[in-house]
């Protein structure tokens, strides 16, 4: 796969370091939905646009029962990938404590370089929206081209290069969000029409 392919070939440009320099640093761990100590456990991280949602929880150590859709989503995708935990900045900065904004804000670089893999949900507005192609969100279909061959034509499905509709997303006009997709030494980025895969070494798409 795109990641174990990174791991093993890139281990000079794409290597993960840890995250024992921010102490206060919790993550989601998704089989249980609770938040737990990073305590240097690999961990996926998400990019996404925060919009208006108001989702929050009255205990700033659980999780509110009702998540937007896009972080239900990427704790689908963090587990379908093998990995048990995800930091999502809403969530896994205690929103309460001042002295943990301070602190996690100023090493948001390291956590986006730290991480084994950036989620970024480009994809949508708002994390109401979800990731297309995970759960209850749909892709949208994409063109077929039509190719001449010796008099006779052929239809072909093509996907669209997939950065060229990265560009048209909020995602991308966002300074956090972009600063947060080129700190991630990973990102499995989630289009309207596909998904796809890129690191410093290295370029996929479906």
């Amino acid at each position: 796969d795109w990641i174990s392919l990174c791991r093993n070939h890139h281990t000079k440009v794409c290597s993960i370091g840890n995250t024992s320099s921010i102490p206060s640093l919790r993550l989601i761990e998704c089989k249980t939905g609770k938040l737990v100590p990073a305590k240097n456990h690999p961990y996926v991280a998400l990019s996404y646009v925060w919009g208006f949602s108001s989702e929050t929880s009255e205990d700033p150590d659980k999780l509110p029962d009702k998540l937007p859709r896009t972080i239900k989503d990427a704790m689908t995708v963090t587990e379908r990938l093998d990995f048990r935990y995800l930091w999502v900045d809403r969530y896994c900065i205690n929103q309460r404590r001042k002295e943990d904004v301070a602190e996690q804000v100023g090493k948001m670089d390291l956590i986006y370089q730290n991480a084994e893999l950036t989620i970024v949900a480009a994809a949508g507005d708002d994390p109401s929206y979800g990731l297309p192609g995970v759960c209850e969100r749909k892709r949208m279909s994409h063109n077929l081209t039509t190719c001449a061959n010796i008099g006779k034509n052929f239809l072909i499905s093509t996907y669209a290069y997939p950065m060229l509709s990265v560009l048209e997303t909020k995602w991308i006009t966002r300074a956090w969000t972009y600063q947060e997709g080129l700190l991630s030494r990973r990102r499995l980025v989630f289009t309207e029409e596909q998904m796809y895969f890129e690191c410093y070494g290295m370029y996929c798409c479906e």
